[in-house]
């Protein structure tokens, strides 16, 4: 969807009133707040859902050239902490999937050497 597009829905949706009240400049703002982040347009940028029992969950892994300002990166690091118990199970049990692969692959490799 073009970023005019939006603009042009969120217009619609407004009350005749509000809408006309804007500004010039105001208007040029909320286009462009309707332009997409960023961040989604890293080189690296997966995002995985799986279902576990009745409910989805997801994974996103976004990577690239760092953007942000050191100001930013510090409120980031403050709001999402990485040492949090949900993070540290995550990684917990991507590093035992890890493992029970490299097990796997090491009982199949010599299983088939042996044959």
């Amino acid at each position: 969807m073009a970023d005019e597009t939006i603009y042009e829905m969120i217009m619609e949706r407004l009350p005749p009133d509000v809408a006309d009240s804007l500004t010039l400049d105001q208007k040029s703002a909320l286009l462009s707040a309707c332009k997409p982040v960023s961040w989604q347009r890293h080189p690296v940028n997966l995002r995985l859902t799986f279902p576990i029992g009745r409910e989805r969950y997801f994974v996103t892994l976004v990577s690239g050239v760092e953007r942000r300002s050191p100001e930013r990166r510090v409120r980031d690091a403050l709001i999402y902490p990485v040492m949090t118990g949900g993070n540290m199970l995550f990684l917990l049990g991507v590093g035992l999937a890890l493992c029970a692969a490299t097990v796997l692959a090491v009982v199949i490799s010599s299983h088939l050497l042996h044959l």
